[in-house]
């Protein structure tokens, strides 16, 4: 008996070893399993960006390479037509412009074709794989090139620019209260700084201030004049506020943890 206790106590550290390497592999599984999921995520929208752009419809997409592709993407034919008797004699005396038109044309060949070696790479593959992979990447490039169109129209908008500007303003007025806490008290942490209070009175403040600049201008029509210095003032008395109260409060349960020991050896 004394033995097998023996073996088991020499057993165990071993085992204990091999079960710590067992799950380290398997968080490395795991994590690489994660980055391989995403890589491929990412790799799969990149590529229905890419044809999306490149492709119109399903229908461009699955057409025939040998008769779709170059008439989609060539040039239309121009024809030319030389009268000798209104040749200009002095070609050098047309002002320059001709330069301009051919740089102008030859950046667009190139354009072309640069677009049109990507869809003859694409339109090689056979049809059927297209039709399986191309299609719904296809779907999923467009669906995201309409998405950044929509935020960017969005964020070109005035009513939301001027909504990210007060945010912005908030994110500030936040930052300058951290500055001027750690200034008075250096051990405060930050997390404890911004706490539910702090961000409600700068949310509050910032919206205040944010409804009154939409409505003076409509009642005051030298609000224009003093616009930034309003903006200045309440910036600066959210921030005011804001620090004072978080400070008092501070100082005050401080004083009261100090008091607490004190009255303990009193009683």
């Amino acid at each position: 008996m004394e033995e097998k206790e023996i073996n088991e106590e020499i057993e165990s550290p071993v085992e204990s070893t091999e079960k710590k390497a067992e799950s380290r592999l398997k968080r490395r599984l795991k994590k690489i399993r994660r980055h391989t999921v995403q890589s491929a995520i990412a790799l799969a929208a990149s590529a229905g960006v890419l044809i999306g752009g490149l492709f119109n419809s399903p229908a461009d997409l699955l057409q025939d390479p040998t008769t779709g592709v170059d008439r989609a993407l060539a040039p239309a034919a121009i024809e030319m037509v030389i009268d000798e008797s209104d040749e200009d004699p002095d070609p050098d005396t047309d002002g320059g412009d001709g330069g301009d038109a051919a740089a102008q044309a030859d950046d667009e060949e190139k354009r072309r074709g640069v677009k049109g070696a990507l869809r003859s790479i694409i339109l090689k593959t056979p049809k059927s794989i297209r039709a399986v992979f191309g299609i719904p990447m296809w779907a999923v490039g467009c669906a995201l090139i309409a998405l950044f169109n929509a935020v960017l129209s969005a964020l070109l908008s005035p009513v939301l620019a001027a909504l990210l500007g007060w945010v912005l303003t908030a994110a500030v007025i936040l930052l300058c209260i951290v500055g001027t806490v750690k200034t008075v008290l250096p051990d405060v942490p930050m997390k404890k700084i911004l706490n539910k209070n702090t961000i409600l009175i700068v949310v509050c403040g910032v919206a205040f201030f944010a409804a009154a600049d939409s409505i003076l201008p409509l009642v005051w029509t030298g609000y224009a004049a003093v616009r930034n210095i309003l903006r200045f003032t309440g910036a600066g008395a959210v921030l005011a506020t804001a620090s004072s109260v978080f400070i008092r409060r501070e100082k005050k349960n401080s004083i009261k943890i100090e008091e607490a020991p004190a009255g303990e050896n009193a009683g």
